[in-house]
Parts: structure tokens; C-alpha cells; sequence
């Protein structure tokens, strides 16, 4: 019989995984196919969600989790923008606009098929952007109103 100190359990790998996209084709119509069975990006027409999934893909600004079996099973996408174009957008006094290597992120895009997927996602966009506020619009499945927020990353 083993010590106690000798655990000969089985390591059971963690069912969920993040890894990077490279920008392919292949990731571009995973992560579409994902944003097409979820509001509000299911009611989108297909150049306003490709033109952001792109342009996030192409400049590494993106946090993808897969299952054990390989299934894409949450994305979250976002912009660097300026404090002050955040709050103007937060405030629905104006247009999201990006700017490199800006303080604040604009989270444009959050979709998880589960809660476990959408935690990892946020805890690793925190980790990567200690110090920035993060702005996104919550919008919910269900038919409450959507709303605008942020939050400090500390």
C-alpha cells in the first residue's frame, strides 16, 4: 500500500482548455460558427461580426477555450481604446474607436457555451491587463435590457 505521500491517483486533465488562435480560416469560421447560435451576435449580419473577429484574430486580442474533445467552447475578443473613447461610448455619446496600445480595453465579443469557460476567460483577460479598465456591454438571452459597464483589472 502506498504512503501517503505517494499519490497514485490518476491526473485527470482539466475538461476545458485555453489556447490561442492563429488567424486561419479555419479559427475565423470556428469562432463564427460559435457567435451564430448565441444573441445578440446571432441577429448580427455577417460583416459586422467577421470585420471584429477578424481584426481580433489578425492581432492576437482574443482568449479562445476548448473542451477535452477540441470543440470551441468560448471566446472573448477585444480592442484597445483610450479611457476617455470608453467612456463616451459607455455613455452612448459616441462610436467605439480603437487606439493602440490605448489604457483601457473595450471587450466587444464574450461567448461561452458554459459558465466554467466564460470564468476562465474573464480571470485571463484580468491576468493579462492588471491595471486597465475593462468597458463591455452585458446583454442577456433572456430579453432584459442590455448595459454598459467596466471594471478596474487589479
Amino acid at each position: 500500500m502506498p504512503s501517503d505521500s505517494q499519490d497514485i491517483r490518476p491526473k485527470v486533465r482539466h475538461p476545458l482548455r485555453i489556447q490561442p488562435l492563429a488567424p486561419t480560416y479555419a479559427a475565423y469560421g470556428a469562432v463564427l460558427e460559435l457567435l451564430a447560435g448565441y444573441a445578440p451576435f446571432a441577429g448580427f449580419r455577417l460583416d459586422q461580426a467577421s470585420a471584429i473577429v477578424r481584426a481580433q484574430l489578425k492581432s492576437g486580442n482574443h482568449i479562445a477555450v476548448f473542451a477535452a474533445d477540441d470543440q470551441l467552447v468560448g471566446y472573448l475578443g477585444w480592442i484597445h481604446t483610450s479611457p476617455a473613447a470608453a467612456e463616451r461610448w459607455v455613455k452612448d455619446l459616441g462610436e467605439l474607436e480603437t487606439v493602440p496600445n490605448g489604457e483601457a480595453l473595450a471587450i466587444t465579443v464574450v461567448v461561452s457555451t458554459t459558465p466554467a469557460a466564460t470564468e476562465m476567460m474573464t480571470r485571463r483577460c484580468r491576468e493579462l491587463h492588471r491595471g486597465y479598465r475593462g468597458y463591455f456591454i452585458r446583454t442577456y438571452g433572456d430579453g432584459r435590457e442590455s448595459t454598459k459597464r467596466s471594471v478596474l483589472s487589479r
